[in-house]
């Protein structure tokens, strides 16, 4: 069983409406990382959500037809084995590639911690409606998952790091500002459009 919840309409603001989401739980489904302390994903109607997950095993076609998905709001793409190491679901993943090249229309988008156990053979097989990106805590992170492929999205509790190949995450920016959100995920794109690493401010 891969421990997965599928929903139709997130409702959550910052992806904005209509856009669909799936939550793994967190811890079995992570891999380690820098931030777990201060995880969006253990608060809230998140957290909620996520711990939920642990029981459910929805199926992804369920979200057939659908413009937008956001993967992994909660959890990661692992899973524990008998010794409690995190492994790449491969399954999981499969799962979610099969989807996309059935719907190749729907956007999908997501992050990982664990972008070093993502095998090149593996990545290859992500579809151009799919997009990963390396969730990294670091500049000295990202330049190692940049120099091995990936896109980044970093976090960071100051913006003013931000480096030339680096693009603010709009609504963090605004927030930053005290300023309502001017977009959201649906209208601005940039996890999956644009070229750039996208830099997230950690609240």
């Amino acid at each position: 069983m891969t421990p997965l919840i599928v929903v139709e309409n997130s409702a959550n603001a910052k992806l904005g409406p209509g856009v669909c989401a799936t939550y793994r739980p967190v811890g079995i489904s992570c891999p380690k990382c820098g931030i777990a302390h201060i995880c969006y994903a253990q608060r809230g109607h998140v957290a909620l959500i996520a711990r939920r997950s642990a029981k459910r095993a929805d199926n992804m076609l369920r979200l057939s037809g659908a413009p937008l998905v956001r993967h992994v709001v909660s959890g990661d793409w692992f899973r524990r084995d008998s010794l409690g190491r995190a492994r790449l679901d491969r399954e999981y993943v499969r799962d979610v590639v099969r989807f996309h090249r059935l719907n190749p229309r729907t956007i999908g988008w997501g992050y990982t911690h664990g972008w070093r156990q993502w095998p090149e053979s593996v990545r290859a097989a992500i579809p151009r409606n799919m997009t990963i990106l390396a969730s990294v805590d670091s500049l000295e992170e990202a330049q190692a998952a940049q120099a091995s492929g990936w896109r980044t999205a970093r976090t960071t509790d100051d913006l003013s790091t931000k480096q030339a190949n680096e693009v603010v995450c709009p609504v963090d920016r605004d927030k930053q500002r005290g300023k309502p959100p001017s977009t959201t995920c649906a209208q601005c794109r940039l996890c999956w459009e644009s070229r750039k690493n996208v830099l997230f401010k950690l609240f």
